[in-house]
């Protein structure tokens, strides 16, 4: 397994192996012991929870064709920000996942904050 530092955290790879192995799996989420785990491609990406300051779902519509008739299709991604900028954006098969994976981060990281910043 080849595992990616999304922030400026580094943890050794024995720790991270057995943490991501051990962890809670939500979607295409792992909530480890010290960090949130999430998969792209063949690499997995890590995140510390002391690091993720910012936590909010995100439904973007695309537009879908059925046979004659038009709508929509609505993904939901949940996005983890540093106090600088978006980290990643992950997408995710509901919002109940969205909303399970932001409760257990705000448990292992109490300082979190939900919801996009108002400016």
């Amino acid at each position: 397994m080849k595992f990616l530092n999304m922030t400026e955290t580094v943890f050794e790879k024995e720790t991270l192996k057995s943490d991501y192995r051990q962890s809670n799996k939500i979607g295409r989420v792992g909530i480890g012991e010290s960090a949130l785990y999430f998969k792209n491609k063949m690499k997995i990406n890590y995140m510390p929870f002391a690091e993720i300051y910012r936590a909010f779902r995100r439904i973007k519509a695309v537009p879908a064709r059925i046979g004659s008739a038009r709508s929509e299709i609505r993904l939901e991604f949940l996005v983890l920000c540093s106090k600088k900028d978006e980290i990643a954006e992950i997408d995710l098969p509901d919002e109940n996942a969205s909303n399970a994976i932001i409760e257990e981060i705000q448990k292992k990281n109490p300082d979190l904050k939900i919801g996009k910043k108002k400016d």
